[in-house]
């Protein structure tokens, strides 16, 4: 069983690094019990490979946050990932998506990248979803805000998740235009004739000799990732303060307590009627 992991490299020879992510069991686990449809466990997939090798390349302590909004059969997709690869992520759609293009699953609907580090000033890009897949999304945003030219795929098959980004980095090895861009080209060539079963299957070492083996290539120590939900009860008793005294305590009166669960992982809290006194009084869990 191939691990779930982050695992980075780097071509020696030429100003470009990589990445490929793996999830195994930790996508069994962000999908247990959610009931997706196969097209909607496809985006859900790429949704937090994507976060979890852009997460991988920020050097600091917080989450990035991987958000789509819209109106179409699709209205919400989230992912949130920290330092440490933890993430989570949830899907809400009106339709299985089964046969619906990339550019009609989101109506009005932008991605938005939000990075917030512990310590720090919150960062927040908007990426267009008007091409024909995330990927594609995702290059666009990079080339464009970052200026850093950057290519994805993304595969799921039978729980596998797989995910693959190079980068260009800044000129240090060639500085030469033509050279780069010739580099840049026959890297991406190669990394897209991965086909779906070699994605699936091929641990990373295979999968980079099969590509690369006339390259320099430096693989780096994996990095595990997990599923890990950041719920609690004291982030759903703010939650609670948000929507008022006044309502929080006409649903007590209707039903006598008040029962949550967490959409990432379905954990359920109960907030009795001594709960919520002492929570509109300042007293909480904590």
């Amino acid at each position: 069983m191939l691990s779930d992991s982050l695992q980075k490299f780097l071509f020696d020879e030429t100003d470009i690094r990589g990445a490929i992510v793996t999830l195994n069991k930790s996508f069994a686990d962000l999908i247990d019990d959610q009931g997706y449809s196969s097209a909607q466990l496809q985006l859900i997939a790429e949704f937090s490979a994507a976060n979890i090798l852009m997460t991988g390349n920020l050097k600091f302590e917080g989450s990035l946050i991987l958000q789509a909004r819209g109106t179409g059969p699709v209205s919400l997709v989230t992912t949130e990932c920290d330092e440490q690869l933890n993430f989570r992520g949830l899907i809400d759609a009106s339709h299985d998506l089964v046969d619906i293009p990339f550019t009609d699953v989101f109506t009005d609907a932008t991605l938005a990248i939000t990075v917030e580090p512990k310590q720090g000033h919150r960062y927040q890009g908007i990426v267009s979803l008007a091409e024909n897949d995330l990927a594609a999304c995702l290059q666009a945003y990079f080339q464009q805000s970052e200026q850093l030219p950057t290519w994805f795929r993304f595969s799921e098959s039978d729980g596998v998740v797989r995910g693959i980004m190079l980068q260009a980095l800044p000129a240090q090895l060639c500085m030469d235009k033509d050279k780069r861009e010739e580099d840049w080209t026959r890297i991406c060539h190669f990394a897209s004739t991965l086909s779906a079963q070699e994605m699936a299957s091929l641990d990373n070492e295979t999968l980079l000799h099969r590509l690369y083996h006339e390259e320099v290539v430096r693989i780096f120590d994996p990095q595990a990732c997990r599923f890990h939900c950041s719920c609690s009860k004291e982030r759903l008793e703010r939650a609670l303060l948000s929507m008022g005294e006044p309502q929080l305590r006409e649903i007590l009166a209707e039903d006598g307590e008040i029962k949550t669960n967490c959409h990432f992982c379905q954990t359920e809290y109960l907030f009795n009627e001594d709960d919520i006194r002492q929570l509109i009084q300042g007293k909480s869990s904590h």
